[in-house]
């Protein structure tokens, strides 16, 4: 496999847990998933973000289209009749925003779009809305097993979702409420990752934070 110097926020091998997905020349290919019985392909090497999870592989066009593949047993991909079916390739997501995508994240029945507008909608085993009120105004998003976690224009961190390994913090208000990540007073956050049941990220300073399993 021949990969492009392009796509994936600037990266063309993406690698995770739950599988891995590569951009070559002429095409996305995903393998290692958990879902179907073969490598998954997307015939157009015009991707601007992915995201995996045990359940989904998700993706983002060019034109800011959001295209999934996987499980729908909790409506994450389409809520209409075919509910409950697996879509062994990827399909356009039914969701409730109106604007082109600019990112997509997908924990276990559970995906979140960020649209150009920053605003975020996630659906599936919840579906609620986050605004700028909420967050700020989100402009980055990553989503671990069961937990996601974004990045605002204040170069804030905040996290929700399951907290049984602490990967959201030591606190928890809500599992659909986004909280602020503490990361000491006068820093900011200018990179993170989330992994499957913890987060990392990196302050201003350049020293790294990371909390969650095994940490």
């Amino acid at each position: 496999m021949v990969f492009t110097t392009n796509n994936i926020g600037n990266e063309n091998l993406l690698l995770s847990g739950f599988g891995s997905c590569g951009i070559n020349s002429i095409a996305l290919e995903c393998w290692g998933i958990n879902f179907g019985n073969s490598n998954l392909f997307y015939n157009q090497s015009s991707v601007t973000d992915i995201s995996l999870s045990t359940t989904n592989v998700c993706l983002v066009t060019i034109n800011g289209i959001v295209k999934c593949a996987g499980e729908n047993s909790q409506d994450q991909i389409n809520g209409s009749s075919l509910a409950n079916s697996d879509y062994l390739q990827f399909v356009e997501v039914n969701h409730s925003g109106n604007l082109p995508v600019n990112q997509v994240a997908t924990t276990q029945d559970q995906i979140c779009i960020l649209d150009i507008g920053n605003n975020l909608f996630c659906q599936g085993l919840f579906d609620y809305y986050v605004d700028n009120s909420v967050a700020g105004s989100i402009i980055e998003i990553d989503s671990g097993e069961f937990h996601f976690c974004v990045k605002n224009s204040q170069m804030e961190l905040y996290c929700w979702g399951d907290n049984t390994h602490s990967a959201i913090g030591s606190v928890q208000i809500s599992d659909r409420i986004p909280q602020v990540i503490d990361v000491g007073s006068g820093y900011n956050v200018i990179d993170f990752d989330t992994g499957e049941k913890h987060t990392c990220l990196v302050r201003n300073d350049n020293k790294i934070l990371c909390w969650g399993y095994r940490y």
